[in-house]
């Protein structure tokens, strides 16, 4: 945890810098639910959020890890990296899919290659409002069922709700492993009905079967639970690996 007055002074040049970026990325509903440009929003309302993490991941989580004001053990991007790197190395051309306005696990990941020089990063995700950082590609666009994956080591994202579906086939299709952290919403299709899957499990389970329905012959799926680094809360990860020979 940071002082009061390195915080301000931090996100102050955060927002001198993406702040116009940032109103741009607003949606319409923003717009009319808070009746400010989201840079004021950040600057009124960074403090009480910083002195909160228990509330978990938030608009103001990716910009605390961009501007290294979040504790390791408390930053969702730092612990997702540092899994990443344990089972697959970094050393990769990775991609992320949802980045989020500031692709906060990509930059992460970026530090990390330019210490190894090797490997690369780039991002999908129409909601980018951050469009230039060092030794990232940024596209902001959606990740779908068409969009090609050339030279692609690993496919990661960090709670992509609706594209998780897009990543998993996409990557499937290409013999790409990929690293999914999902999210707690249910994005499950209204034709998939599953009476006996508690509603809670729902997603989980149609994530995990659409994997093994997709999957390569020569990969593996595995599921998980890790614990969310801000709420404490346990999330669910899907991951595919090449077999062992």
């Amino acid at each position: 945890m940071i002082n009061h007055k390195e915080l301000k002074e931090r996100i102050n040049k955060f927002i001198s810098i993406y702040g116009d970026g940032y109103d741009r990325s607003m949606t319409e509903e923003e717009k009319e639910y808070l009746e400010m440009s989201l840079s004021s929003y950040i600057l009124l309302y960074y403090k009480d959020a910083y002195y909160d993490f228990g509330a978990g991941e938030t608009i103001f989580s990716q910009i605390f890890s961009a501007i290294d004001a979040l504790p390791e053990d408390k930053n969702p991007y730092f612990q997702m990296a540092n899994r990443i790197e344990e089972e697959y190395g970094l050393d990769k051309d990775i991609v992320e899919v949802g980045g989020g306005r500031f692709p906060a696990l990509a930059h992460e990941i970026q530090k990390r290659q330019a210490k190894l020089h090797k490997g690369s990063i780039t991002v999908y995700d129409p909601a980018l409002a951050v469009l230039n950082l060092e030794g990232i590609q940024l596209i902001k666009k959606p990740f779908s069922n068409a969009t090609p994956l050339l030279k692609t080591d690993l496919v990661v994202g960090q709670k992509p709700c609706q594209a998780t579906e897009s990543i998993i086939r996409v990557a499937n299709e290409n013999s790409i492993p990929f690293y999914i952290e999902l999210c707690s919403c249910d994005h499950t299709p209204r034709n998939q009905i599953y009476p006996m899957i508690p509603f809670e499990n729902k997603w989980q389970w149609y994530v995990k079967k659409l994997t093994k329905d997709t999957l390569p012959s020569y990969f593996e799926v595995e599921k998980r639970t890790i614990k969310d680094a801000l709420s404490g809360e346990e999330l669910a990860v899907v991951k595919t690996k090449r077999r062992d020979r």
